[in-house]
C-alpha cells in the first residue's frame, strides 16, 4: 500500500515483478551473516557460515553457489564489479569480466585471488566512494583500498564490536557493541589508519548513515533517532515513532533520492511484518514524507534490510533466512494508470538482458583459498 496525504491513498500492488521471495537451498538454514547488490542493482548477493548465493532478482532466479565455508561479509567494487568475500581464512577477490552477446549479458567471476591477511578475520565494511574496506581481525581493523592489494594499514582498536558501518566517504565509522548496547561514533584522524572517538549513543544493532553522509539514524526504545554529524546532536524535529506493539527498536535503510538529486529513501521496520518508506529531505525543518507502507505476506520477523546504489530495489532478511526484494521501480509502473505515478519516486527504465555467470575455480596465491571454495555455477 502506498500512500502520500493524510488520509493517504491507497493501492494494492503485489504481483512478481514487485514483490519476490529468494531461498538458499536445503541444508544451508544457518543465519544470513550479509546481503546486498551488485552495482547496477540487480545481481542479489547473500552470505552466511555455508557459503554464498547470487541471484538475478529480474528473472528470479539463483545464479551460482559460493562455496560451502563461512562468508563474514561480501561487496562488489562499483567501479571494476570485482566480488570480494571476507573469510575467516583470508580475503578472496574474484575479477568481474562481462560481456552482452544477442541480448544476453555474460559474466565470467574469477579465477580468485587471496589478499596477504591473517586468518581468523571477522566482519567488513565498505567506504563506496573512497574504495575502502576495514576488516575486522582480533583487536586490530585491517585496512585496505579496494584493488591495490599493497595498500593495507593496520589500525589496533580496543572495541569489541558486534555490527559495524563506513560512512560512503569513508570519514565516519559506527559500531555497536552488544555487552553496552550503545553506539560508538569515530572519526577518521591525521592518519588514514586512526580513528578517534566522537561521540557514544544508546542505540541498537539497527543504524546507517544517510547518504549524504549528514546524519547518523538510529533506532533505540521505539523510536528512530536522527543525529547531525555536524554537532553530533540530536535533530529531535526528524524522529521517527515505532509502533508500541512491536519490538522496541528496528532494521533500517537508506537510499539516495533518485530524480531530486538530494534527500533519503528511508525503509524502517515498524512492527515485525510492515515496512514504511518515508521521503526525507536534506532541510530539517521540512517533515517526513510517508511514501507507502509494505506489508509482507511473511509471518516471520524483519531481520535487517538493504536498498540496491540506487534504491529501485529494496531487499528485507527476515528471521526464517529468506529474502524478500520489492521491486519499486516496478510498482511504480503499477501506479500510473491510477494517476499516482507523481507521488513516487521516478527511475529510469532499466536494461535487462538474460543473465548467464560463470564462476571460474583457479590457483588463488594462498594455498588455503584453492581447496576451500567447492564452486558450482547454477547456469551450466
Amino acid at each position: 500500500m502506498m500512500g502520500r496525504s493524510s488520509p493517504p491513498l491507497f493501492a494494492q500492488i503485489l504481483g512478481f515483478e514487485e514483490y519476490q521471495v529468494y531461498r538458499c537451498p536445503a541444508g544451508y538454514e544457518t543465519p544470513l551473516n550479509h546481503f546486498g547488490f551488485a552495482p547496477g542493482g540487480r545481481i542479489l548477493l547473500a552470505t552466511h557460515a555455508a557459503g554464498g548465493f547470487l541471484w538475478d532478482t529480474s528473472r528470479g532466479r539463483m545464479l551460482a553457489s559460493l562455496g560451502q565455508k563461512a562468508i563474514n561479509y561480501a561487496f562488489f567494487h562499483p567501479d571494476e564489479l570485482d566480488l570480494y568475500a571476507v573469510t575467516s581464512y583470508g580475503l578472496l577477490r574474484w575479477p568481474w569480466r562481462a560481456a552482452v552477446e544477442d541480448s544476453r549479458l555474460e559474466i565470467n567471476l574469477g579465477p580468485p585471488h587471496c589478499y596477504p591477511l591473517s586468518y581468523g578475520l571477522g566482519q567488513g565494511t565498505f567506504a563506496t566512494e573512497t574504495r575502502e574496506v576495514l576488516i575486522e581481525h582480533v583487536g586490530h581493523l585491517h585496512r585496505i583500498h579496494a584493488g591495490k592489494p599493497d595498500s593495507e594499514a593496520l589500525r589496533p582498536i580496543d572495541l569489541q564490536q558486534d555490527r559495524m558501518q563506513l560512512s560512503s566517504d569513508g570519514i565516519w565509522l559506527a559500531a555497536w557493541t552488544r555487552a553496552r548496547n550503545e553506539i560508538i561514533l569515530m572519526t577518521r584522524g591525521d592518519s588514514k589508519s586512526d580513528w578517534q572517538e566522537a561521540a557514544r549513543f544508546a542505540g541498537s544493532a539497527h543504524f546507517a548513515f544517510s547518504p549524504d553522509c549528514q546524519m547518523l539514524i538510529t533506532c533505540w526504545d521505539h523510536s528512530y533517532r536522527f543525529w547531525s554529524l555536524e554537532s553530533l546532536a540530536e535533530l529531535d524535529a526528524r524522529r521517527l515513532p515505532l509502533n508500541v506493539s512491536g519490538p522496541p527498536d528496528g532494521p533500517l535503510a537508506c537510499a539516495p533520492l533518485p530524480s531530486q538529486g538530494r534527500g533519503t529513501l528511508l525503509a524502517v521496520a515498524d512492527g515485525k511484518f510492515t515496512i514504511r518508506l518515508f521521503e526525507v529531505e536534506t532541510d530539517p525543518h521540512v517533515p517526513h514524507r510517508l511514501l507507502a507502507t509494505l506489508e509482507s505476506p511473511s509471518q516471520f520477523p524483519t531481520r535487517s534490510m538493504e536498498f540496491n546504489h540506487d534504491g529501485s530495489r529494496l531487499a528485507v532478511a527476515r528471521s526464517d533466512q529468506t529474502l524478500e526484494v520489492w521491486n519499486l521501480r516496478r510498482i511504480g509502473l503499477r501506479l500510473e494508470p491510477l494517476g499516482l505515478q507523481d507521488q513516487w519516486p521516478q527511475w529510469p527504465e532499466e536494461f535487462e538482458p538474460v543473465i548467464q555467470l560463470t564462476l571460474t575455480p583457479g590457483e588463488p596465491n594462498r594455498e588455503i583459498a584453492n581447496h576451500y571454495w567447492d564452486l558450482e555455477d547454477y547456469t551450466r
